[in-house]
């Protein structure tokens, strides 16, 4: 990684739902907007532009419109932007349709990081933070706060926020509510008191007044791998790139935790293997 810069003061796969929200956000630029998801105080938008346009300036000017336009309204963001369609839906899911682990480890190696470049911004509570990744490596930027918004610390355990899917539950037409998934990687060895913490700590940040998530689970592992159809195929944001054996990726430990407001007096619930209490 070529680091993170600090910014100046002065300054899924599911059915495609095409809204005006983009259009004065990104007004001016060439592009298609594919996929958007919005509700609760999230924001989740992808676009493919052209092949001619995919630099890291052009794209960092696409994130910096889209930062100024939605910044102050929504709580979670994220955009993402490749001049690929194919390569755009491996980085936001899993088009893998099997239930098998060397399948999709199988796909993943094949499939390899996106060769045509491929950018996003993630910005979360005021902070945001500008990825691009090309043949050179991945380069990343501030483009407002101070610290990084996906590093997110509780207590004395640390993590990444990978990766986060938004699905509106259909059956709720007049008061729509939302489903939320988050990806974390862990530091750290796994505990479902530590699981427990951070779903508290941020399911607490996407309560807006009308629209509320209500149903948050997260999923924590410590690599950047998991095996869902709401999960990238390839996390394309690292520094180098390796894709696990089977054995590795199977015996590693993982945690989900839940929160379902409606379900219990606590709310919460905790599922996975080889985590500590």
């Amino acid at each position: 990684m070529r680091g993170i810069t600090q910014p100046r003061l002065s300054t899924l796969w599911m059915p495609l739902v095409i809204l005006s929200i983009f259009t004065p956000a990104l007004g001016g630029f060439s592009q298609s907007v594919v996929y958007e998801s919005e509700g609760g105080g999230i924001l989740d938008g992808a676009v493919v532009v052209p092949k001619t346009e995919m630099s890291r300036a052009g794209a960092e000017a696409r994130a910096r419109r889209f930062l100024s336009q939605h910044g102050r309204t929504h709580s979670l963001m994220r955009l993402t932007i490749a001049s690929d369609r194919a390569e755009l839906q491996r980085s936001i899911v899993n088009p893998v349709r099997s239930a098998s682990d060397d399948a999709f480890l199988a796909a993943a190696r094949q499939a390899g990081l996106p060769k045509n470049g491929i950018a996003r911004l993630i910005a979360l509570r005021g902070a945001a933070l500008f990825s691009f990744r090309d043949s050179d490596g991945l380069w990343q930027k501030l483009l407002a706060g101070s610290s990084n918004p996906t590093i997110l610390r509780e207590g004395k355990d640390t993590y990444e926020l990978l990766h986060f899917r938004l699905t509106r539950n259909a059956a709720a037409l007049d008061d729509p509510d939302y489903l939320l998934d988050v990806y974390l990687k862990a530091s750290d060895k796994l505990s479902s008191s530590g699981g427990v913490a951070i779903t508290k700590r941020l399911q607490g940040l996407f309560q807006p007044s009308r629209r509320k998530i209500n149903v948050f689970s997260i999923h924590i592992r410590p690599s950047v791998w998991f095996f869902s159809e709401q999960y990238p195929l390839v996390f394309p944001y690292v520094e180098s790139f390796a894709v696990p054996d089977v054995f590795t990726f199977t015996s590693s430990s993982w945690l989900n935790c839940s929160y379902f407001p409606r379900r219990s007096s606590t709310g919460f619930s905790c599922s996975g293997s080889r985590f500590l209490p």
